[in-house]
């Protein structure tokens, strides 16, 4: 059989139709099932149970074909070689409508039309009562690529649709098409240039925005003495209001303060000082009990590890009990939600963690999550909670806080310099007791090392073992929290 690219061949990623390709195919599927005919530019679809999961299948296909190379999905094609494998249509199906179906549920919409087939079909077969439709889809022309209504994104490889979200798959480091660096805003380069200077103490040499770009990598020279390539993480940190409109209208962060939503769709650096770098800033002056230093790590690493194939916003949503932000984008497939704080790291966005670690946002690689826990776990709120599914990775923060725990780390900062002690004493602080196996899921070492801490813990006479295979704070300690507040007052007694 004849390829597809041969029959109707790509110029500069428009495909064309060729009436001989489909003629030649449907021959080859009277004698041979589906699958053995798809490719990396055709994949072939049945009529599915209805109108919506035909919908839902056929824009999914269109989505993967139009990520990789473009190409053509052939509707109406059963995967036997029964008698069914040709039929007439069970539903209201249309060209119109399947380009209309596409074009609702992609993002951004995937370039396509479509071909009523039936007639070339029923001259192939001889069948009068057959119906089939060509989705003759173009190949991306967008930097981000397309998703389909749920924000996932794939790609076509052989014959397999696979997921977009590899770390070795930088997508910020990608040159976006006709953006210069006219389209990125001064005062964020500017902003950017001077929190450099500030936290690296580096010389002026460094003062010049274009000098800045170019060292940092953020925009590529070209040999001819072009104007230089800005690169998608270049436009995500600096990019001004309409650029970021035109070329990642996803790049939104949509705020809900209780109950009140705030949206804004401007470049990563002003979005951060918008929402936590003033007192009067969004997040700030909602969440005061909560560390600057935590809310950054949080925001900063939503922006760095979100996916940005994913036509999604990131979503923060504040009320009386929990801050939650969540960002588009599950884990990589070597993280789980239980072993972030010491695993290797690893970057879906290398070049733009890059980026914000030189304007200094963010601190090194692989920090982020140890800061979280370290800084909620001290302002006396209850453990983080981490969590990877649909798509999405989203970290909440329990408002409530518990003061005497607070009040007392401040205190013994000195003897609690390690997280490890700290995660066990907030977690006995909030537990009359705790099995061991929780206490190792907690503290994500692993079992030789959960019971070198807890060994020391105890000859430190912090906690004490409890039934053979559970633990607790010793009664001094959790006396000596407890009444810490009334050390004070019996100081001020006495002295009195």
């Amino acid at each position: 059989m004849e390829e597809p690219h041969a029959a109707w061949p790509l110029y500069e990623g428009v495909v064309t139709f060729s009436d001989k390709y489909f003629r030649d195919l449907f021959a080859q599927l009277c004698v041979q099932p589906a699958d053995a005919l798809e490719n990396e530019q055709l994949e072939i679809k049945g009529w599915c149970n209805d109108e919506r999961q035909l919908a839902e299948k056929v824009a999914d296909a269109a989505v993967c074909l139009a990520n990789a190379n473009g190409g053509v999905v052939l509707v109406g094609i059963g995967e036997d070689l029964t008698h069914q494998k040709f039929s007439r249509c069970p539903h209201h199906v249309t060209p119109c409508w399947l380009v209309e179906r596409v074009h609702d549920t992609t993002h951004p919409p995937v370039a396509c039309e479509a071909i009523d087939l039936s007639g070339v079909l029923q001259d192939v077969t001889g069948r009068t009562d057959a119906h089939a439709y060509a989705l003759i889809v173009q190949r991306k022309k967008c930097v981000s690529g397309h998703s389909n209504s749920k924000g996932i994104s794939r790609i076509r490889v052989g014959k397999v649709c696979k997921p977009q979200f590899l770390a070795e798959d930088d997508r910020t480091g990608a040159v976006v098409p006709d953006l210069t660096v006219d389209d990125l805003s001064a005062n964020s380069m500017g902003w950017a240039i001077r929190e450099h200077h500030r936290r690296y103490k580096t010389s002026d040499s460094l003062l010049d925005a274009e000098a800045f770009l170019h060292q940092t990598g953020l925009v590529q020279n070209q040999n001819d003495g072009a104007s230089p390539r800005v690169t998608l993480a270049a436009l995500l940190l600096f990019g001004k209001e309409a650029s970021i409109a035109a070329h990642v209208p996803y790049c939104e962060t949509i705020v809900n303060l209780h109950g009140a939503t705030t949206r804004l769709r401007k470049n990563l650096l002003d979005s951060v000082r918008d929402l936590i770098l003033t007192d009067h800033s969004l997040l700030r002056s909602s969440c005061l009990s909560v560390p600057e230093e935590t809310l950054r790590e949080i925001l900063v690493n939503a922006y760095i590890h979100r996916c940005w194939r994913t036509n999604a916003p990131v979503l923060i949503s504040v009320d009386n009990e929990r801050l939650e932000i969540a960002n588009p984008g599950d884990l990589l497939p070597s993280l789980t939600v239980n072993s972030l704080l010491y695993c290797l790291p690893a970057y879906r966005n290398l070049l733009l963690a890059d980026g914000v670690r030189i304007v200094g946002l963010a601190d090194k690689i692989g920090a982020g999550i140890n800061i979280i826990m370290n800084t909620v776990l001290r302002g006396g709120f209850d453990f983080p909670i981490f969590e990877s599914s649909n798509n999405e990775f989203r970290v909440t923060v329990p408002l409530a806080r518990s003061e005497e725990f607070r009040e007392f780390v401040r205190r013994r900062t000195p003897s609690l310099s390690q997280l490890d002690e700290l995660v066990v004493l907030r977690s006995l602080w909030a537990r009359a007791e705790i099995s061991f196996d929780d206490l190792n899921i907690a503290l994500q070492r692993g079992e030789q090392s959960a019971r070198k801490i807890l060994q020391g813990m105890q000859d430190k006479h912090m906690i004490e073992p409890l039934g053979g295979t559970g633990y607790q704070l010793t009664a001094t300690l959790r006396l000596d929290i407890t009444r810490i507040f009334q050390v004070d007052q019996m100081d001020l007694f006495g002295a009195a």
